[in-house]
């Protein structure tokens, strides 16, 4: 009834290309007349009829729904280390937080004290910029101490 058709060249080079991605013949473009009118890529009727192909396709499932939880798994212990390490990074900073605070503290209190003994010296030798060195100095020693009391920065 229908004559066999030569193939044309780019169905010949498609159907290479299908065989070589590992496909057989059935999947890749055809000539025949009876399967133009459906879809162009189509599997043959008995695929779906084949119970070994219904048993892979049910494996398939089965391993997809293994793949997804694992997936799920996978995503809530990173999470979890997430935040594990949170943890730890917020206990490291309260142990080191209060020996910053007595550094600072004592820094400012030693500032402070250098701008009473500067004001001192300048009271003897009235000078002028004696004196705003040592208001100056006084000042970032009571900025440093109040922030090693309150931790600001």
């Amino acid at each position: 009834m229908f004559a066999a058709t030569a193939a044309t060249p780019r169905d010949r080079s498609s159907l290479r290309r299908g065989r070589r991605a590992g496909r057989g013949p059935s999947c890749g473009p055809t000539t025949r007349p009876s399967w133009r009118s459906g879809p162009r890529w189509s599997w043959p009727a008995t695929a779906r009829e084949d119970p070994e192909a219904k048993l892979d396709a049910f494996r398939l499932t089965h391993y997809e729904e293994r793949i997804r939880d694992f997936d799920g798994e996978a995503e809530r212990v990173f999470y979890r280390v997430q935040d594990l390490e949170r943890e730890e990074d917020t206990s490291r900073r309260a142990a080191v937080e209060p020996g910053r605070a007595v550094s600072r503290y004592e820094l400012g209190s030693k500032l402070i004290t250098l701008a009473l003994i500067l004001l001192s010296v300048t009271i003897l030798s009235s000078k002028r910029y004696l004196l705003w060195a040592g208001v100056t100095l006084g000042s970032i020693g009571l900025l440093v101490a109040l922030d090693g009391y309150f931790l600001f920065l």
